[in-house]
C-alpha cells in the first residue's frame, strides 16, 4: 500500500499554489480508479502540513440527518494510526445544539467514505489528528450553520478534507444526466463535471446545491460541499487541480464515475472567537485523560457490580489535579441525548473523589432517568467539567452565554446551569434565565427580581 500510494503522488506535479491550502476535495473510489486524482488533492494538502483534519464525507448506507460522530480514540490504517480529537468531537456535540451533530460508531462502521482517505492522510501527514464526520442530509440552512461551527472551530493550524466523487452515470446508477444523453459521453460528462465545477467556484452553498437541483448531478458528496462552501473564509479561492472519469480509465463508457481534486486557498483559518475561551483549566492533558478513566470505570463498576470504584486498586492511580480540593459535574449521553447529569457546585474533597461520586451519581440517581442498565454501556459517551469557584455578580448583566455556568437562589428555590448548556439549546441569556428559573421551580420571569446570581467557569472534556 505504501509503495502504491508513493508511486500515485510521484505522478503529480502541482501548479504554483498562491496561499495556504485550507482544504481539498478528493475522491474515495477504489486506488486503481479514483487514487490519480486523490494524490492530486493530498499533495496539495501536505504543503499546509496541517496538524489536525476535518475529515467529512458522505453517508452511502445509513439513512441519516446531520453529521454523525464517531466513539473511538483513533482511526487504524495499514500506515499507522490516526488519533480522533474527541474533545473536539464533544465539543461539536454541544455547539450543534442535538441536532446537527450526534454520535454513532455503526454509522462509521459501515462507511468507507472517509476510510478511503485516511489511507492518503497516513502517508502524506502521519499520525495527523482527525476529527471525522459522517454526513448525512442537511438543508441549505443546516449546511449553513453547520459551516459557520466549522469556521468558528478551525484554526491556523487546520485544514479540511472533504470526501466527494461527482458524477456517477449510467445504468449502474440510474442516471443519464438533465437532459438524459446517451452518446458521446466522454465530451458531455466532461461539460457537466465542469459545470459542477463552476458551482463549486462560487464558493456559495445555495447556488452550488441551486446546481444539484437544477441537474439532479449524482454527486454523493453534495452536503459535506455545501458544509465546506459555507465554512469557507471570505477571500478564499478555488483551484481545479485534476480531472478524471473511470470511463476513460477502463475504457468502459457504459457506466462511468467522475473524480475531480479541488483545492481551496487563502490566508489561513482564523478562529473566529465570540466569547473568550475558557476551556483551559485546572488539568492537563495527562490528567484529563485519567480523570476520563477514573470516571468511566466507576460509571462501569457500578452499573455491572454495584460497587464503588477504588481508584488506586484499579490501577488508576490519582495525582496532580486530580488532588486538588475542585467539584465537578459528570455528564452521560446515550447516541448524543442526555442520560444522567448530577454534579457539586462547592469543592469539598479531592476532585478524584468527586468524580467518583458524580460518576455513579449521574448514571443510578438522577432523579429524571431510570438507572442505566449494562446493555447501555455501549452507547453511553460521558463528559466531564471542572468547575472554578462561585463568584457572586450583581445582576444578569454581568453573565455572559457560553462562557458562564449560572447559579440562581431565590429564596429556598436554587437551579444551575453548566456553561455549556446555553450554547447547546441556543439560548440567549433572558431565554436561558428563564429556563433556570423553572429549573428552580420558579415563575419564567422571577428572575427578573429578588433573585441573586452566581457564576462559574468550567473546562469541559
Amino acid at each position: 500500500l505504501d509503495a502504491a500510494l508513493q508511486a500515485l503522488l510521484d505522478k503529480v506535479k502541482l501548479p504554483s499554489l498562491e496561499g495556504r491550502v485550507l482544504a481539498v476535495i478528493a475522491p474515495h473510489a477504489g486506488l486503481p480508479y479514483s487514487g490519480g486524482t486523490a494524490a492530486w488533492s493530498f499533495a496539495a494538502l501536505a504543503r499546509a502540513r496541517p496538524e489536525r483534519v476535518f475529515l467529512l464525507g458522505p453517508s452511502h448506507r445509513a439513512p441519516i440527518r446531520g453529521i454523525a460522530l464517531p466513539e473511538v480514540d483513533a482511526f487504524a490504517t495499514p500506515l499507522g494510526n490516526l488519533p480522533v480529537d474527541r474533545e473536539e468531537c464533544a465539543r461539536l456535540l454541544r455547539l450543534g445544539k442535538g441536532s446537527l451533530f450526534f454520535l454513532d460508531q455503526a454509522v462509521h462502521d459501515g462507511e468507507h467514505s472517509l476510510e478511503m482517505e485516511t489511507i492518503f492522510l497516513a502517508k502524506v501527514l502521519p499520525g495527523v489528528t482527525i476529527v471525522p464526520g459522517v454526513v448525512g442530509d442537511l438543508t441549505l440552512e443546516e449546511a449553513r450553520r453547520t459551516g459557520k461551527i466549522l469556521r468558528e472551530e478551525l484554526g491556523p493550524k487546520d485544514a479540511v478534507v472533504i470526501s466527494s466523487d461527482f458524477t456517477h452515470w449510467g445504468a449502474n446508477y440510474g442516471y443519464w444526466g438533465n437532459p438524459p444523453f446517451h452518446d458521446r459521453v466522454e465530451e458531455n460528462l466532461a461539460r457537466l463535471d465542469r459545470q459542477a465545477w463552476e458551482a463549486v467556484r462560487t464558493l456559495d452553498p445555495a447556488k452550488f446545491l441551486a446546481f444539484y437541483r437544477k441537474t439532479g448531478d449524482t454527486i454523493c458528496g453534495r452536503y459535506p460541499i455545501a458544509v465546506l462552501l459555507a465554512a469557507l473564509p471570505p477571500g478564499t479561492r478555488a483551484v481545479r487541480l485534476h480531472y478524471e472519469t473511470s470511463g476513460r480509465i477502463t475504457g468502459d463508457w457504459t457506466s462511468s464515475v467522475s473524480y475531480q481534486a479541488l483545492a481551496f486557498l487563502g490566508e489561513g483559518w482564523k478562529k473566529e472567537k465570540t466569547m473568550p475561551d475558557y476551556s483551559q483549566g485546572p488539568l492537563n492533558e495527562e490528567e484529563k485523560a485519567l480523570a476520563r478513566k477514573i470516571a468511566w470505570k466507576a460509571v462501569e463498576l457500578w452499573v455491572k457490580e454495584g460497587r464503588r470504584l477504588d481508584p488506586t486498586k484499579a490501577g488508576l492511580e490519582p495525582k496532580g489535579a486530580l488532588l486538588k480540593t475542585l467539584a465537578c459535574f459528570v455528564t452521560l449521553k446515550k447516541r448524543g441525548q442526555l442520560r444522567g447529569c448530577i454534579g457539586s457546585i462547592y469543592p469539598s474533597r479531592p476532585l478524584w473523589k468527586d468524580l467518583v461520586e458524580r460518576a455513579v451519581d449521574a448514571a443510578a440517581h438522577d432523579p429524571r432517568f431510570e438507572p442505566v442498565r449494562p446493555d447501555e454501556l455501549p452507547d453511553l459517551s460521558l463528559e466531564i467539567s471542572v468547575l472554578t469557584p462561585l463568584k457572586k455578580v450583581s445582576g444578569p448583566e454581568e453573565i455572559v452565554v457560553g462562557r458562564d455556568g449560572v447559579v440562581l437562589t431565590k429564596g429556598f428555590h436554587r437551579a444551575v446551569f453548566l456553561p455549556q448548556v446555553a450554547p447547546e439549546q441556543g439560548w440567549d441569556r433572558d431565554t436561558m434565565l428563564s429556563f433556570l428559573a423553572r429549573k428552580a421551580g420558579l415563575p419564567p420571569d422571577a428572575w427578573k427580581e429578588g433573585c441573586t446570581f452566581e457564576t462559574f467557569q468550567a473546562q469541559v472534556f
